[in-house]
């Protein structure tokens, strides 16, 4: 079975969903669980991509958060949302593919 990681995240709604305008009090979701597996991370970047982003530790971070975010905002949020995830979901992910790809 495919290992897998699960990120914890919430949304903000600034927006409408019928109008689009904006919302005066943005609502804040509760707490959210998204599953991201070893296939997803391959369906991003190629093992041997993950390992050369592994070499630069700055760029890994930045890649890893760019993955995540745009990861849940593609399966799991509407176009009026906004993800909220703590930095420390961001690092649980770059160990999870540390340990299970580039290792």
């Amino acid at each position: 079975m495919d290992k897998k990681v699960i990120v914890e995240y919430k949304t903000q709604q600034d927006y409408c969903d019928c109008c689009g305008q904006k919302i005066e009090k943005p609502k804040t979701s509760k707490t959210k669980e998204f599953h991201i597996s070893k296939y997803d991370c391959y369906s991003y970047l190629s093992e041997d991509d993950w390992k050369i982003e592994s070499e630069d530790e700055t760029e890994l971070e930045r890649i890893v958060e760019e993955f995540v975010c745009g990861t849940i905002e593609f399966y799991a949020t509407s176009s009026y949302e906004v993800i909220l995830i703590e930095k420390s979901e961001i690092k649980k992910v770059k160990n999870f593919i540390l340990d299970e790809i580039v290792a």
